[in-house]
């Protein structure tokens, strides 16, 4: 999977919050939902379909579990939703 169809994916999530004119802070409920809706969005994303390499398809299976064990972990130490949601961003960002 390209690394460009999820960072698409990570900030057209955000589109919704900026045009609704709120507050560019979120509620823990707000990142949470973020970050299960997330990796929802990435799985569907590597659903077989054409023109995506089986290397890819490994790739984007290997990132969403780093993200699934790290959303666990958190969540199992209450680290703060919204420091979850930022790491999901920057691994989706910079892989």
């Amino acid at each position: 999977m390209p690394r460009f169809s999820l960072f698409v994916v990570a900030n057209l999530m955000l589109v919704p919050v900026m045009v609704a004119g709120q507050e560019p802070t979120m509620t823990e409920a707000q990142c949470r939902q973020m970050t299960d809706s997330m990796v929802l969005a990435m799985k569907s994303a590597i659903a077989p379909r054409g023109g995506v390499s089986d290397r890819d398809k490994q790739g984007a299976r290997e990132m969403i579990e780093r993200i699934e064990k790290l959303v666990f972990e958190n969540r199992s130490r209450r680290i703060r939703e919204c420091e979850t949601w930022g790491r999901v961003a920057r691994i989706i960002a910079t892989e």
